[in-house]
């Protein structure tokens, strides 16, 4: 096993257009400014009413750079001016490094606040969790997060996030709302200044429920999948992404079988996984099966360091993960642990990968994969 190392996607993609995703600028001040709703910010229920919809707003529907897997639809008020935009070739082309313009729709000029709705996407390279990117992106474009949260809207699995921006002197609020749809992710950002957000909120909560991607996803994976299949017995099978490497043991006693995953870039380890399966014996329990995975590890060069804290896995009552702080080759990174009980016997996974500080990239799609696994395996033993 290799020591892991940052490489490849070491840089954060999103900072790429970071301060720019919310074009800022003066505008005109009529009215008194309020102090921010913060209660009333996310609002996405009771917005207008049927009859409010048909005589106030349009149904926006298009089409970026006549591409359908961009094309989208959503409500935005009558009298909204659609803002031309002038998208570099380049960065259309390099959208796993950029968060493409698609739409952007501007207030009346004689409406305070310089109220605007924008809609941009970006392409994903890596299976990562929508919660990991959205955080990740938030903190390195050095917003300040006020709310967030988990939500559906007509069907889509949202992260619906309120954030403050400073620029130029002036405060400006922005509800950002992102869904993942396979390999894209969409955002759709409505902002204001900060005086003036309350009077846009409800306007803004139509525009990012009623937002819909026009073309669905063959896949709910960023990367083409490939299943590992082991008859056994004991049986492993899981999918995994292409992107991964797999490297089977030579042998194995009775019992047990099992196999390592892992993804480098530019020469160096970034995530490796230990897949194990055990037979049901009365000389085989959990915890002991737990301590047997951090001794594979350690006999490969790895250090735990301290269990810094344990995890519930999404979806189980009973199944924890521990995370230890490790050391490998030198370097510190995250080794997650956790072992699965069934009728037919365990199955044991050990996932290293950098800490996020030092590879944001490698450690989402590690725990992306680690989930992955995790689940399939889980429906193995459940059968």
């Amino acid at each position: 096993m290799d020591a892991f190392l940052p490489g490849g996607h070491i840089w954060w993609k999103g900072l790429l257009l970071a301060g720019v995703l919310l074009a800022f600028s003066a505008c005109v001040k009529s009215e008194k400014e309020q102090k921010l709703d913060l209660a009333g910010a996310l609002v996405s229920s009771n917005l207008f009413s049927d009859e409010q919809i048909r005589k106030d707003f349009v149904n926006l529907t298009v089409t970026p750079f006549q591409r359908e897997e961009l094309a989208f639809s959503m409500l935005v008020p009558n009298g909204w001016r659609d803002n031309p935009l002038q998208v570099p070739a380049e960065i259309i082309k390099n959208a796993t490094a950029a968060c493409v313009p698609l739409s952007e729709q501007l207030a009346p000029e004689d409406q305070p606040g310089h109220a605007r709705i924008e809609v941009r996407y970006t392409k994903l390279d890596l299976v990562v969790r929508l919660p990991d990117w959205v955080e990740q992106f938030i903190s390195s474009a050095g917003y300040t997060l006020l709310r967030h949260r988990h939500a559906v809207f007509n069907g889509r699995v949202v992260e619906d996030n309120l954030v403050r921006v400073v620029k130029g002197g002036k405060s400006y609020i922005a509800r950002m709302t992102f869904s993942k749809h396979g390999e894209r992710i969409f955002l759709v950002s409505a902002s204001a200044e900060e005086g003036y957000f309350n009077r846009y909120a409800r306007i803004f909560g139509a525009a990012v429920v009623s937002f819909t991607p026009r073309q669905g996803s063959a896949s709910e994976f960023a990367e083409p999948m490939k299943v590992y299949v082991n008859p056994g017995p004991p049986a492993l099978e899981f999918r995994y992404p292409a992107s991964w490497k797999v490297k089977e043991p030579d042998e194995l006693p009775p019992g047990k079988t099992g196999v390592d995953l892992f993804l480098s870039s530019a020469g160096k380890v970034v995530g490796y996984l230990h897949v194990k399966a055990i037979a049901k014996s009365s000389k085989e329990f959990p915890q002991l099966i737990k301590a047997k995975v951090l001794d594979d590890f350690k006999s490969a060069g790895v250090k735990p360091v301290v269990k810094s804290r344990t995890l519930e896995l999404a979806g189980s009552a009973t199944d924890r993960v521990d995370v230890w702080d490790i050391v490998s080759g030198g370097v510190h990174g995250e080794l997650a642990v956790t072992v699965l009980g069934g009728n037919s016997g365990y199955v044991a996974l050990g996932m290293m990968m950098p800490i996020r500080k030092q590879n944001p990239w490698a450690w989402m799609t590690a725990w992306r994969v680690f989930e992955i696994v995790y689940h399939d395996c889980r429906k193995l033993l459940d059968r």
